[in-house]
């Protein structure tokens, strides 16, 4: 195992250390996802705006 890990690790320094200056990096997840923040709509209201909701927030479980 140790010697895969080290293989691995070893593929993975060359590609980066390889890899030409000023080459495009793929988008991260948040830029793929900013189309689709805010397209659902499930129907269920803000809680946090409940005042009922939020009545025994930050209480220890043990006490009810």
């Amino acid at each position: 195992m140790a010697g895969k890990l080290k293989d691995l690790v070893e593929e993975g320094l060359r590609l980066v250390l390889q890899t030409p200056p000023g080459t495009t990096r793929h988008p991260d997840l948040a830029a793929l996802m900013k189309h689709a923040l805010g397209v659902v709509e499930s129907g269920v209201p803000d809680l946090a705006t409940n005042p009922e909701h939020l009545k025994d927030f930050g209480r220890d479980a043990s006490d009810r």
